[in-house]
């Protein structure tokens, strides 16, 4: 598929940053309350700014309340709607279906409790609406794309995946008659099966190809101060790994439920790490706050009233300068000849059963798929891994047992690949992982209780005390963790590792003996991480759970413990690089301008206290500086955006 891409009226390729939009006089009541003047007031903000896009939406109750007709007021006031954006030069996103919206579903007279997916009548009347609309904006010159509803799951959850894939199907369809250009998106959050696992029949890997670029929504509260942080580059990478561009929907917070300084930080670590990951836009929800504490839904959902950039008295608040600071940082990379540079890549595995479910898979109702990943992801992150992710294709049985995707797994493109929690696998994906450990790739994995994956004892070369259904928990409930004697007389590495008990995802394979070299141990000499060689490559073994018990370790003090082996895991990777970032908790993108012969390092702290980082660059690379090394300093959540000239 020829993916349509976010364009300016010069045709050049555009990050995306603005916000979702509702009026502040009128919230959802836009249409019906139309005061344009007051709405041109606050696009002239926006573009103030610094933002290049608005996400609009067409409240479906106000633009179809006639199953045989688009409103013609209605209609007549969407175009006018574009003219204002036009006349002060911002564009526009428009979504059909809503539908849904800030903690309540609005419906139209004629729905009654037939499915929205599949019904005929339905389809039809869908059509009218679509296509009126359709005609009605596409010679708009502001108009930079379509899409097709506001968390429509939420609005109709019923229906299959097949009755979801030929809706989405007909309603671009529909869009292509009038419009062959603009880029389209479903406006699902991306909560796939694939992704967040929210939804089992909206599937990515089915719908991508429907679709120009993906829009992930996310508003995290796990308590995980990481998982908080990088959440929008986890769902990044995951979404992208299905072949199409990105951009943050919608993200943000209310004011109610932080401090406006914080709200700010928050900002900030979505909106650079979402650049860094690679992402083609980034829209916060949303651009006002509202004062309407008797009109639903912000009578019942009143934090809605306060996720506004604009107060209600016209200032901003501290996120809307993070916005438009961060506006200047992506404007000078589309405006200068900068290349995105890639360190090497590791990849991250995630089984087929995360996203498709096997028949009497017991495993398939385990809690914690998407926080397991999240905080794995968290940890390589923050170790200075660039991580992607590998999707494990699954054996879709409804189409005879096919791989939902092809994959190759070449140690030159993934010199390292982990796979936390080894519990289920394929039989054809295992035998494929050990021929890429054979031709040289890096394996690392850990120990998962009742594990499905043959022959274990033989490939990881240990003898071990497993008893069938009976888990083993070791006496302590902490190990000193050192370097085994043998790698090179190191000692403690002044960490502990914490266990926990009566969870069978707690649960330690007991060693009695093996024939790797021991790379860490605990203060009884048992092995916590050993090294096997096989063929040209190698497998990093723990015969412990680390990644459930780092995720359940509430204090974190197991994540230092990870950060440490991931590091050590990936070692050579990272210090064969032209280039090496080094500082806990930090992340990097690096552009490089041929042109003007400089280096623009955008640097992030994930953390909320400072941190250090080291820059270094290899004197053999092609880059080269009058300094191999250079340091930062970060205080907490904050960026610094650096240009290091080369030399010629």
């Amino acid at each position: 598929m020829n993916y349509k891409r976010f364009r300016d009226n010069k045709g050049n390729p555009i990050f995306l940053i603005g916000s979702n939009y509702w009026p502040a006089h009128a919230g959802l009541n836009m249409w019906s309350d139309w005061q344009p003047e007051k709405i041109k007031i606050e696009l002239k903000k926006m573009v103030d700014l610094g933002f290049n896009v608005n996400r609009s939406f067409l409240f479906m109750p106000d633009f179809m309340s006639n199953a045989k007709r688009v409103e013609p007021l209605m209609q007549q006031r969407l175009v006018e709607y574009l003219d204002l954006c036009e006349n002060v030069g911002i564009g526009v996103i428009l979504s059909f279906f809503v539908g849904h919206m800030s903690g309540e579903d609005w419906d139209v007279p004629w729905r009654g409790n037939r499915n929205f997916y599949s019904d005929p009548i339905l389809l039809e009347i869908q059509e009218i609406y679509v296509k009126s609309i359709v005609r009605a904006c596409k010679d708009s010159k502001v108009l930079l794309g379509w899409i097709l509803s506001n968390e429509i799951p939420n609005y109709e959850p019923r229906g299959t995946t097949t009755d979801v894939i030929t809706w989405v199907r007909k309603i671009t369809g529909w869009i292509r008659e009038y419009d062959q250009n603009r880029p389209i998106s479903i406006g699902d959050g991306c909560w796939s099966p694939e992704v967040s696992r929210r939804l089992k029949n909206f599937e990515l890997r089915k719908l991508a190809g429907y679709q120009d670029f993906l829009g992930i929504h996310f508003y995290p509260r796990s308590g995980n101060p990481w998982h908080q942080s990088l959440t929008s580059a986890f769902r990044i990478r995951l979404a992208q790994q299905w072949g199409v561009s990105v951009i943050v929907e919608e993200f943000g917070q209310s004011a109610s439920m932080s401090s406006e300084a914080n709200q700010a930080h928050y900002y900030r670590s979505i909106l650079y790490s979402s650049l860094i990951n690679d992402a083609q836009g980034t829209l916060n929800w949303c651009f006002s706050d509202f004062d309407l504490p008797n009109t639903r839904p912000y009578s019942h959902h009143p934090h809605e009233m306060r996720f506004g950039l604009m107060k209600t008295d016209g200032s901003f608040r501290k996120a809307a300068e993070e916005m438009q600071q961060f506006g200047a940082v992506t404007k000078s990379l589309q405006s200068g000849n900068w290349q995105k540079l890639e360190p090497p890549k590791v990849g991250l595995i995630i089984p087929s059963g995360y996203y498709y479910q096997y028949p009497h898979d017991w495993d398939n109702d385990f809690n914690d798929w998407y926080p397991l990943y999240l905080n794995t992801f968290s940890m390589m992150k923050r170790s200075n891994l660039n991580p992607a992710i590998i999707y494990e294709p699954a054996l879709e049985l409804e189409n005879e047992g096919k791989a939902s995707h092809e994959l190759k797994l070449d140690p030159a493109e993934y010199p390292v690949l982990f796979c936390p929690r080894l519990k289920r696998l394929t039989a054809p994906f295992w035998e494929q992982l050990k021929q890429y450990v054979s031709e040289g790739g890096i394996l690392y994995t850990s120990f998962a209780h009742d594990s499905w994956i043959p022959d274990q004892e033989e490939f990881f070369q240990i003898e071990t005390n497993l008893k069938f259904g009976i888990p083993h928990y070791g006496k302590s409930n902490e190990l000193t963790v050192s370097y085994a004697q043998s790698d090179s007389g190191k000692g403690s590495l002044g960490f502990c590792l914490n266990l926990k008990k009566g969870n069978l995802e707690f649960a330690d394979c007991p060693v009695l003996a093996h024939s790797g070299r021991k790379m860490l141990q605990d203060q009884n000499q048992h092995p916590i991480l050993l090294e096997i060689n096989r063929g040209l490559g190698k497998v990093y073994f723990s015969p412990y759970p680390l990644e459930m018990l780092a995720l359940h370790d509430r204090s974190l003090e197991n994540d230092q413990l990870m950060i440490e082996i991931y590091r050590l895991v990936a070692a050579k990777t990272m210090s064969d690089a032209p280039f090496t970032f080094d500082g806990c908790d930090l992340e990097v993108g690096t552009w490089l301008n041929r042109s003007d012969n400089l280096l623009k390092l955008v640097i992030l702290n994930h953390a909320w206290d400072s941190r250090d980082g080291q820059l270094t660059i290899k004197p053999d690379s092609n880059l080269v500086t009058k300094k191999n090394h250079k340091k930062f300093s970060l205080s907490a959540k904050s960026v610094a955006v650096e240009n290091i000239l080369l030399a010629d």
